[in-house]
């Protein structure tokens, strides 16, 4: 943002980083909510909730990255 020369050019540096803080906030809240919730297992991964919603967030990133879905992805609490 320092760099830009112009108002306009400071205003679209700040919306791309604003996309990029948004898209950012989102993933962290996606990766909450899967792990808030009652299950009365003891592990996490045995648990058919959580089982759910990671397939359904593992087809969701596909569909929406389809490059992506050819990335090892890690996943980490």
């Amino acid at each position: 943002m320092l760099a830009a020369r112009s108002a306009p050019a400071r205003h679209e540096v700040t919306v791309r980083h604003r996309e990029r803080l948004l898209a950012r906030i989102a993933r962290a809240q996606a990766a909450l909510d899967m792990l808030e919730g009652e299950c009365p297992y003891d592990d996490i991964m045995t648990c058919p909730r959580f089982q759910g919603l990671l397939v359904a967030r593992l087809q969701s990133s596909s569909v929406t990255n389809p490059e992506d879905a050819t990335q090892p992805r890690t996943y980490s609490a």
